[in-house]
């Protein structure tokens, strides 16, 4: 069966965690000193603190870090409904623009900001589901992910 980027669910990382991924043979890795992962495609949070005259491009910022989202108005419902200071959460894929810079091709967009708890827990969410990440890498003995799961 040939795999798919849809075939694993997004990873959920901060925004300073995906400007830390690099590209390695053709895969974006994200490594600390207890953890390796491969990314096919990731789940991030934040504010909108910029955005360009026609949405197609936007900055998020979360954490004290800001990364361009890229291809706004091309997902599902389009992005008229994106402003300034919104609390969205975005699932895409990673780039690296001419810069260096990691950016991310938007796949899908939803605005979180008339839930407050989102916001709120979104740091929890991510410490909880590195510890998720640490016991199935740890469990793989070391081994990358294939992106079917830890060690399969």
């Amino acid at each position: 069966m040939i795999r798919t980027k849809f075939d694993t669910p997004a990873i959920k990382l901060h925004i300073r965690e995906v400007l830390q991924l690099e590209n390695i043979d053709g895969s974006w890795v994200y490594e600390d000193h207890e953890l390796m992962l491969v990314v096919d495609l990731i789940w991030i949070q934040g504010s909108v603190v910029w955005m360009n005259e026609d949405k197609s491009m936007v900055a998020l910022e979360d954490t004290g870090c800001e990364i361009a989202i890229l291809n706004c108005n091309s997902i599902p419902g389009g992005s008229s409904w994106i402003t300034k200071n919104q609390y969205i959460m975005v699932v895409g894929e990673i780039h690296r623009n001419p810069s260096g810079e990691n950016t991310v091709h938007a796949i899908k967009m939803v605005s979180l900001s008339n839930r407050t708890v989102c916001e709120e827990l979104w740091p929890l969410e991510i410490m909880e589901l590195r510890e998720v990440y640490k016991e199935m890498y740890s469990a793989s003995n070391g081994e990358v992910s294939d992106g079917k799961g830890f060690g399969e």
